[in-house]
């Protein structure tokens, strides 16, 4: 799933990648149970198709493509693909985009995905679209430790887990169920905990876990149970996560426990995690 790690180096490949190059032509089969759009194909084709790339913008759980005045976005399970001139392509994908230099970007979901057009400089008419641009990302100069313990203490909030605190609600955009674990790992807090239950000295403990966490992230190009745009799994091995959690706690050395708990699965260290 995309998350902030990963949202932050497709934008930074896809730069790379696509500078001065046009859309000759769009192609894919638009269908799947959890596969979700704005538009057909055809609009996408009308939408797209003459319209250069220009540099996305840094987001938190989209990802941006802009393409002459339109904004191609993509969130949640959608996998973007890069393949050179000439490569072979899979025979099926969602959406295809054809450059005019040959190379091409497939788009393929996996569970569920989003894939929309927003018309630069228009109003955003899609809820959580909106979210993300008008949002503080963890990552903003506007992500302060004050901003955090406003989150914590706003209505409602100190009766949330710290999973739910932090992975539902979109108050920290970028945050998904994917990256919270290790932050929480890194934090010494447990999944379940109640925001009410931090004790003394341990907001600022997560709120460096957060920046900290997530900065490793992105510098190693997202997290090695992810794919990034070229198909490689990042550079950031995760600790609390289904590859990498039967390694142990590397702290203590003891077993890493596993749970399902708000539908997906959790992991902390009984020992590290309070």
């Amino acid at each position: 799933m995309i998350e902030l790690p990963e949202a932050r180096t497709l934008a930074r490949q896809l730069g790379e990648v696509l500078h001065g190059k046009s859309v000759v032509d769009v192609s894919g089969a638009f269908e799947g149970k959890f596969s979700f759009y704005s538009g057909d194909l055809e609009f996408y084709k009308d939408k797209l198709v003459g319209g250069a790339f220009s540099e996305p913008e840094k987001r938190n759980f989209y990802v941006e493509l802009p393409i002459g005045n339109q904004l191609l976005l993509f969130r949640d399970g959608v996998n973007i693909r890069y393949f050179e001139p000439g490569a072979k392509l899979p025979k099926a994908s969602k959406l295809s985009l054809h450059f005019d230099d040959g190379s091409t970007i497939v788009c393929t979901v996996s569970m569920y995905g989003f894939l929309g057009l927003q018309e630069a400089g228009k109003e955003i008419e899609n809820e959580y679209y909106g979210l993300e641009v008008s949002g503080i990302g963890a990552l903003d100069e506007k992500f302060t430790l004050g901003h955090l313990a406003g989150l914590a203490e706003a209505p409602g909030s100190p009766k949330l887990s710290m999973k739910a605190f932090l992975a539902t609600g979109q108050r920290i955009l970028g945050i998904g169920n994917g990256v919270l674990q290790d932050i929480l790992f890194n934090a010494g807090i447990r999944p379940r905990r109640k925001v009410s239950e931090l004790g003394d000295g341990q907001l600022p403990v997560l709120y460096n876990s957060i920046i900290s966490t997530l900065e490793e992230m992105a510098r190693l190009g997202g997290r090695d149970t992810e794919k990034d745009l070229h198909g490689n799994y990042g550079g950031y091995a995760t600790i609390m996560s289904s590859k990498g959690y039967k390694n142990g706690c590397p702290k203590c050395g003891g077993g890493i426990t596993k749970e399902a708990y708000m539908g997906g699965s959790v992991y902390y260290c009984p020992v590290c995690q309070e």
